[in-house]
């Protein structure tokens, strides 16, 4: 296979994670498991962000490389609209605080405001990556 058909195949992997882990997200709101949603739904971001650089041909081994590059690479240039930078960093400080605060609890309207702002992200996303969805 070809470099660009491995990277083609590695962008529609990173997608497929991000459209799983958007539903995982839903699944968990659905069931009550608002820590559990927050954390799918921010995954489903990163996976997205990673596949959208991935497919710019940067990679990064760090949550906050992909965070700074998503800003640098696609939002400061207008590839993305800069409501979607917003609704990333606000996943990834829920997340950060779902995940490592002791006694954090989130709201349920947080919550849905944050899967909601997932799917905005993935939508936009989706634009950039029309030709190598499988």
């Amino acid at each position: 296979m070809s470099q660009q058909g491995n990277k083609d195949t590695a962008v529609r992997y990173w997608w497929g994670m991000a459209r799983d882990a958007l539903r995982a997200a839903e699944l968990a709101l659905e069931a009550g498991l608002l820590h559990s949603a927050v954390n799918r739904a921010y995954y489903a971001a990163f996976y997205a962000a990673t596949a959208a650089l991935l497919k710019r041909n940067l990679t990064f081994k760090r949550h906050a490389g992909v965070r700074a590059a998503l800003h640098r690479e696609l939002i400061k240039p207008g590839v993305l609209p800069k409501d979607v930078g917003l609704l990333y960093d606000e996943l990834f400080e829920d997340r950060q605080h779902g995940d490592y605060l002791v006694s954090f609890e989130f709201d349920r309207a947080t919550v849905e405001r944050r899967v909601a702002g997932e799917k905005r992200i993935l939508k936009e996303i989706e634009k950039l990556l029309e030709e190598v969805k499988g």
